[in-house]
């Protein structure tokens, strides 16, 4: 398995940027700044998502999510944590779909977030030495 690291953004001055809390709301900015349709399944995910973060214990925090290519999972599941604030593991089942993520989900999801709210999405990648998410590799790299 590999991790993608999704940290909190600073604007050029190196202060934080607020984004709003509501991952709704950032997705339909998102998808009207791309001039894409919206989905009903990619918003019933990032509601779930969104309602999963509520709890006071992220460590019990279980969604699963199966729907057909082209719902917007990435797009969504990615929208939903950021809304939640901090830092984020995504970990992924394969390494190519790491690096569509790394490679073209998020840099689009960068520029969108710049462009409408002056954003900078800051993301790394993670690898293990045999490329598998632990509790303590995952607790270490959230800090």
């Amino acid at each position: 398995m590999t991790k993608t690291a999704i940290a909190p953004a600073t604007a050029g001055t190196g202060e934080p940027v607020k984004l709003p809390t509501d991952a709704i709301e950032i997705l339909v900015a998102v998808l009207e700044h791309r001039g894409w349709d919206k989905r009903d399944g990619q918003f019933k995910m990032v509601e779930a998502i969104a309602d999963a973060f509520k709890t006071d214990d992220f460590s019990a925090i279980d969604v699963a999510i199966n729907a057909p290519v082209g719902t917007g999972k990435t797009l969504g599941y990615i929208i939903a944590s950021i809304a939640r604030g901090g830092r984020v593991v995504v970990a992924t089942s394969t390494k190519s779909l790491q690096e569509q993520i790394i490679a073209e989900e998020l840099p689009k999801l960068r520029e969108d977030l710049m462009a409408i709210y002056g954003y900078h999405l800051t993301y790394g990648v993670l690898k293990g030495q045999s490329n598998y998410a632990c509790l303590d590799k995952i607790r270490a790299a959230l800090g």
